[in-house]
């Protein structure tokens, strides 16, 4: 028959434990403290991309706003205003923290080193990220602008004004 035991391991465990304490040190190498410092720059540019994602987000939100709206309100569209100028100055800063980040050409040694390949690919990763997250801003103020032309040729026709698809 089988016995649960797993309180007598725990038990055991726990007695091992107490009063033991084990201090670690590690001496970190140049490689690795710039390793460090990629990663630090990485996770920096990877914050910049998740806020210019979050801001994009409010845009298509405000856009709803408006056109939901049977009035513009003064605000909102300054909000807007405020989102797209972040967006703007958040991607010009991943910009260049991805052009300074950039994995360098390096001799044949360094060129099939481990580190060298992990930078590309983190490099290449987050650089897709940024792109993908400025093509969906983009996006979503080309949609802002072809919905603002419906709204303007509805009213228009709705006043009898004619106008032709090209104005």
């Amino acid at each position: 028959m089988i016995r649960d035991r797993l309180a007598e391991l725990r038990k055991a465990q726990d007695d091992l434990d107490d009063g033991v304490e084990v201090e670690v040190t590690m001496e970190v190498t140049a490689e690795e403290a710039s390793m460090n410092r990629f990663f630090s720059q990485i996770e920096e540019v990877l914050e910049g991309i998740r806020k210019i994602e979050a801001s994009v987000n409010q845009v298509r939100k405000k856009h709803t706003e408006i056109f939901s709206s049977t009035d513009t309100d003064e605000d909102v569209k300054r909000e807007l205003d405020d989102l797209t100028a972040d967006i703007k100055r958040a991607g010009a800063k991943v910009n260049a923290k991805l052009k300074e980040i950039a994995p360098k050409e390096v001799d044949k040694e360094e060129r099939d080193s481990a580190d060298l390949r992990i930078r590309r690919t983190q490099h290449g990763a987050a650089t897709r990220q940024f792109v993908e997250a400025m093509t969906q801003y983009h996006h979503v103020q080309e949609e802002y602008r072809d919905r603002c032309k419906e709204k303007i040729h509805r009213q228009m026709r709705i006043s009898k004004c004619t106008v032709s698809p090209r104005d």
